[in-house]
């Protein structure tokens, strides 16, 4: 006989505890770290999107 449900073996309160950020789950690596440093002011990235409007800019 086939089963046609899973069943927990580890409640949803220790698999993702309050504070835990669900955000890394579904948005890839490298877009968060972008938006962080977006956030925190990175001159890096700054430079970055500089340069992706120049880019749009010239397309035009």
């Amino acid at each position: 006989m086939l089963l046609k449900r899973l069943t927990l073996e580890i409640s949803r309160e220790h698999l993702y505890p309050e504070n835990y950020d669900l955000e890394q789950l579904f948005i890839d690596f490298h877009e968060r770290k972008f938006n962080k440093d977006i956030d925190r002011g990175s001159k890096k990235v700054q430079k970055q999107l500089r340069k992706q409007a120049e880019d749009r800019n010239k397309h035009r």
